[in-house]
C-alpha cells in the first residue's frame, strides 16, 4: 500500500538531527537555571541559530562579491568594532528588552520562545 510518503532522509541523517537537538535543549534548558524547557523551545532556538548562521553567510558574500570589503573595513570615530563584530553586535540587538523577572518567567508557561535574556 503507498501511504504518499516518501522519506527524504536516511537513518543516520535523522539520528544526527535527534543529536543536534538534543544539544540544543540541554544548551538552551541550562542557560538560566533549567527555568527554560529546552523542549518547548526548540524549534524557535535551531530557527534562530539556523537564521543567524545563514545571514551571516550572506553577508560575508556580500563583502566578497561587492568588492564593499574595504569600505566596510572602515571603522567608525569612535568605534573599534569589525564588520563582523557589528553583524553580531545588530543581531544581538533585537533581543535586548527591558523586563521584569515575572514578565520574562511568563514565557516560561505561555510561550514557545525563550525569554530575551537568554
Amino acid at each position: 500500500m503507498h501511504t504518499g510518503f516518501t522519506a527524504v532522509m536516511d537513518n543516520d541523517q535523522i539520528a544526527v538531527i535527534v543529536k543536534r537537538s538534543f544539544l540544543h535543549m540541554r544548551k538552551y534548558g541550562a542557560m538560566i537555571g533549567n527555568t527554560v524547557d529546552g523542549i518547548v523551545t526548540l524549534g524557535e532556538n535551531i530557527a534562530d541559530n539556523g537564521g543567524v548562521r545563514n545571514a551571516f553567510k550572506a553577508f560575508r558574500l556580500h563583502l566578497a562579491l561587492s568588492g564593499e570589503e574595504l569600505n566596510y573595513r572602515k571603522r567608525l570615530p569612535g568605534l573599534s568594532a569589525s564588520p563582523e563584530q557589528l553583524f553580531f553586535l545588530g543581531y544581538a540587538s533585537i533581543w535586548c528588552a527591558n523586563m521584569t523577572h515575572k514578565y520574562a518567567m511568563g514565557f516560561t508557561e505561555n510561550d514557545n520562545h525563550s525569554p530575551n535574556k537568554i
